[in-house]
This record gives C-alpha cells, sequence and structure tokens, in this order.
C-alpha cells in the first residue's frame, strides 16, 4: 500500500518549446507596447485641450510649453511605433519558421513511408502482375472476338428486326394514356391528411408547380454553409491546390447536386448554379471582390472549365430510366399520362430541357437511348456543347 501511494508519478512532457515561449513574449511585449500607444495618444488629446484653455486664460508661455511636452510625446509615440513593427515582423518570422519545420518533418516521415512501400512491392512483383493482367487481357480479346464473329447474316436481320420492334414499343404514344392515382381526400380513416403546395422529401423541397427554385436555392445555401465550415482546409498551405479542389468537390459540390437529376432547369436558374460555381472557386483560391478578378482568369488559374453536374448527371438518369422496366417513372418522364395542361404558355418541362442540351428530336434521342454505350458517348458530347453555349431555354 505504501509503494502504491507512495509511487511518484513522471510528470509528462511539456508540448510547449522554446519557439513557442519566444514567441509568447514577443506577443506579450506587443501588447504592451499598444497600451503605451493608447497611453500617449490619450496624453496627447489632454495636452492640446490644456494648451487650448491657457490660450484662452492668456497664458501664452505655459500653453508653448505644453505643446513642446506634446510634441516630446509625439516623438516617443514615433519610436514605439516602430519598435512594434520590428516585433510584429519577428512574431511573422518566428511562426513561419515553425511552419517550415513541420513540413520538413511530415516530409521525412511521407519519404520513410514511401521507402518501406517500395520494400514490400519489388520490382519483379510489380513484372508478374502486369504479365497475369496482359494475359487476362489477350483471354477476354479472344472471348469477344469468338461471340462476335458467331452470327450469321439472317441472324443479324433478326437482331435488327427485334430492335425496331423494341424501340416502336419504347416509342411515346399519343392513343396511350395512363392512370395516375388520385389525390387522397382530407381524411383517410381517422387521421386527417394535409393538402400543401411543397414539402420535403429525402432532403429534396417539392411543390405542386413542379418548380425548383427553391429547391435550388436551399441546395447552394448549404453548400456555402459547409464551403465556410471547412475554411481551415482552404487556409491550409500545406495541402496542394490540386488536392484543396478534390476535396471541395467530394465534400462540397455534392452537396449542391444532392437530386439535381430531378431539376428542371431554367436560364435563370443556370445563372444561379455557375455564380455558385465561381463563388466556391473564389473562396478556395481567397480572393476578394475588391481585386476584381475576372471568372476566365480565375479558371484559367485553376486550369478548370465550368462543369455543370447537373446536367451530366440527369442525362445519365434519364437514360437509365428509359431503358428500365419502372413504369411509372418512365411515363411520367416520357409525358404519356392523362390530363391536360393549365391554359397559357406552356412551361419549361423535364424533356425539354434533355431535347435542348442533346440538339435532338424525340425520335432521335429514343433511337439512340436505348444503347447505353452510344448515350454515354453522346452524354458527355451534349455536356460538353452545352456548356459551351452557356444557356438553357426557357
Amino acid at each position: 500500500m505504501g509503494n502504491l501511494f507512495g509511487k511518484k508519478h513522471k510528470k509528462a512532457e511539456s508540448r510547449v518549446t522554446e519557439q513557442d515561449k519566444a514567441i509568447l513574449q514577443l506577443k506579450q511585449q506587443r501588447d504592451k507596447l499598444k497600451q503605451y500607444q493608447k497611453k500617449i495618444n490619450s496624453q496627447l488629446n489632454q495636452d492640446r485641450e490644456v494648451a487650448r484653455a491657457l490660450l484662452k486664460e492668456g497664458k501664452k508661455d505655459k500653453a508653448k510649453l505644453m505643446l513642446r511636452k506634446k510634441k516630446f510625446q509625439e516623438s516617443l509615440l514615433t519610436k514605439t511605433d516602430g519598435q512594434l513593427e520590428n516585433i510584429e515582423r519577428l512574431v511573422h518570422d518566428l511562426e513561419f519558421t515553425q511552419v517550415e519545420q513541420e513540413v520538413v518533418r511530415g516530409l521525412e516521415v511521407g519519404n520513410a513511408s514511401l521507402k518501406k512501400m517500395h520494400q514490400l512491392l519489388s520490382l519483379e512483383d510489380v513484372e508478374r502482375i502486369m504479365d497475369e493482367t496482359q494475359e487476362g487481357i489477350e483471354k477476354q480479346r479472344e472471348i469477344d472476338d469468338l461471340l462476335s464473329g458467331g452470327l450469321t447474316n439472317e441472324d443479324e436481320m433478326d437482331v435488327l428486326a427485334e430492335l425496331d420492334q423494341i424501340i416502336q414499343q419504347t416509342e411515346p404514344s399519343a392513343k396511350e394514356d395512363v392512370a395516375l392515382p388520385d389525390v387522397p381526400e382530407d381524411n383517410i380513416g381517422e387521421d386527417n391528411i394535409e393538402n400543401v403546395n411543397t414539402f420535403k422529401y429525402l432532403g429534396s423541397l417539392k411543390t405542386d408547380s413542379g418548380d425548383n427554385t427553391n429547391d435550388i436555392n436551399a441546395r447552394i445555401g448549404m453548400a456555402k454553409k459547409r464551403m465556410q465550415d471547412l475554411v481551415n482546409i482552404w487556409k491550409d498551405k500545406t495541402l496542394t491546390l490540386q488536392l484543396k479542389i478534390k476535396i471541395m468537390k467530394t465534400l462540397v459540390w455534392t452537396v449542391m447536386t444532392y437530386g439535381a437529376e430531378g431539376w428542371t432547369i431554367k436560364k435563370k436558374q443556370e445563372k444561379k448554379i455557375n455564380s455558385a460555381e465561381m463563388w466556391f472557386y473564389r473562396r478556395l483560391l481567397r480572393i476578394s471582390w475588391r481585386e476584381r478578378r475576372t471568372d476566365q482568369s480565375i479558371l484559367e488559374e485553376l486550369n478548370e472549365e465550368r462543369k455543370l453536374l447537373n446536367k451530366k448527371r440527369k442525362l445519365t438518369f434519364f437514360g437509365h430510366t428509359c431503358r428500365s422496366k419502372c413504369t411509372l417513372m418512365k411515363n411520367i418522364l416520357q409525358r404519356r399520362m392523362e390530363g391536360k395542361r393549365q391554359r397559357g404558355r406552356p412551361r419549361i418541362n423535364y424533356f425539354d430541357n434533355i431535347k435542348y442540351w442533346t440538339q435532338m428530336t424525340t425520335r432521335e434521342i429514343y433511337d439512340v437511348i436505348l444503347e447505353r454505350d452510344v448515350w454515354r458517348q453522346m452524354v458527355h458530347e451534349a455536356v460538353r456543347a452545352a456548356n459551351v453555349l452557356g444557356s438553357d431555354a426557357g
């Protein structure tokens, strides 16, 4: 028991270095100088008021003496400014030296880890893996050649005929109407159901008019909040610019583009998305509006292009839905519903975006969409062309 209670605990090593102590002392001295400057400024104002009062009383000599005292105080204030500037520069140099030391230590750890990884994987292992991969690729090519060369001309004609039949079945017809479920009544059993104009579903705002303005504004606001929460990452000088861009696209853009495949984009809404995208880049580079930098100069500095991710996601989602067997969703996207539209100018709908971005007719879209690889290539070309145009229908 005596040994238990009498045992001396070893003190934990302090993490405060001599450099930290020196920086702390310099900052304390800086604060003292600032307080001294405040005191001198206050004294200067008092001396000036006293000199003015003495002049009113006709005591010119005493007023002159008071102004000489004030002049001496001003010379002390000038010397204090010089000392304060030297201290600020010294503190900055010490702090920057600490940052450089941390970077060097990080490089040493990374270099040691890289050497260990190289020891685990030798050059012979890499060559063996590459040989095995090449053998697998050649084997797959043999299988592809065998499958592609096994069809006769009659088989090819049958395949084309079946493809035409599928296209005719998939193409929307004005004669076919799909009945949608009726709107529920106010009361279902004992529960009172309220009919609303706007509601949130899976984090996305839905409206009875199909307008996505509120949802887009909410998404942009949440993405900007996330961008501000990660301000320490954007300030970190040890991270490369490319790594910061990847972090931004992973943690910020995913918040902004959540549910974007269901948006109906108008020209005004696209301008908001473009403005938000450039806002992210400016915060990433910590560029102030006072610098009056153009968007093009910022994109050139980052070696980036405008990337409206919602266009690619929307086109990909539309192709996936049209190839799937989901009857209700497919019929809604293909506008095969019963009922009449309201009077007035037709609104921009979901399919209008698809036709404008692809610059294709309805028949051409449904001819291409069944081929996944062809549709994927068309999506890349359409997104590239749409980014050049920089505007949508509406």
